[in-house]
């Protein structure tokens, strides 16, 4: 089966939503170059998206929840 992975990446909910936008897909292209740079994987089985701060897993009150929305999310595709 071809497999893929999809890297969403996050952040908290400081500052403009277009700014975050574009922060959360660096990240998740951070992460892209990085496992095809050290795991070698093939950068076609790869694909970087970004949602800003739309999908929170903590409170954006405290520091650590903050701490805790900026992530890249892994998600593992497999087509038959």
């Amino acid at each position: 089966p071809e497999r893929k992975i999809v890297l969403v990446g996050h952040t908290d909910n400081i500052g403009e939503l277009d700014r975050n936008m574009a922060l959360s897909k660096q990240r998740a292209q951070a992460v892209a170059k990085h496992l095809v740079k050290y795991y070698k994987i093939s950068a076609k089985q790869i694909s970087a998206e970004g949602t800003g701060f739309l999908s929170p897993i903590s409170s954006n009150l405290t520091a650590e929840g903050r701490k805790t929305n900026r992530r890249v999310e892994a998600v593992l595709l497999s087509y038959q």
